[in-house]
């Protein structure tokens, strides 16, 4: 019995604690309405969503350049087929030779096209690229920084609106289960 009071206690305190928390935030943040949370939440959420969108797009460049050498690899494994093929100079034996060699043939043109769209003016310059690669490592923590920053703020709002919801519910409910007791009446 005693724990139980004393677990009762600290989950109070607790409480009033996480209420006084939510109370001063909503009061530095000068939200005074729901009208104002529901827009701080709103604000947050697309700015979170702005920030994966970018991070997400940093990531993939980052991914396509760490590619390139591996591409590149491919290509010259794979140029002595594409010659051969070139230098056939009848139908047939060009239907022949594709049909031979046709998966190779489509990893070399899906190789090519990639690497293309990571090098679009089709210079390989792996020190240009180096360079891209650094700026985009050093632009991705900047967002992730900011990110993470909005994020916590963001879950802790939504939070405040959960309970403030929740809240309102409850008034809700009370003020239904009153006006059926009167209707009864």
């Amino acid at each position: 019995m005693r724990n139980a009071k004393a677990y009762s206690q600290t989950a109070k305190v607790n409480n009033l604690k996480e209420l006084n928390q939510m109370a001063n935030y909503l009061k530095a943040h000068e939200i005074y309405t729901i009208e104002d949370l529901e827009s701080r939440v709103s604000d947050l959420k697309g700015t979170v969503d702005e920030l994966k969108v970018t991070m997400d797009k940093e990531f993939v460049r980052m991914k396509e350049i760490r590619k390139v050498p591996e591409y590149l690899s491919t290509l010259r494994d794979l140029k002595p087929i594409v010659d051969g093929l070139q230098k056939i100079k009848f139908d047939k034996a060009k239907a022949k030779y594709k049909a031979e060699h046709e998966k190779e043939l489509k990893q070399y043109y899906v190789v090519r096209r990639k690497l293309l769209e990571v090098c679009p003016d089709g210079k390989n310059d792996q020190k240009l690229l180096d360079k891209e690669y650094t700026a985009l490592e050093k632009a991705h923590a900047e967002t992730y920084a900011k990110f993470k920053v909005i994020r916590e703020e963001y879950q802790q709002i939504y939070h405040i609106q959960s309970c403030v919801n929740k809240g309102l519910g409850n008034v809700e409910q009370t003020q239904q289960k009153k006006d059926n007791r009167k209707q009864e009446e």
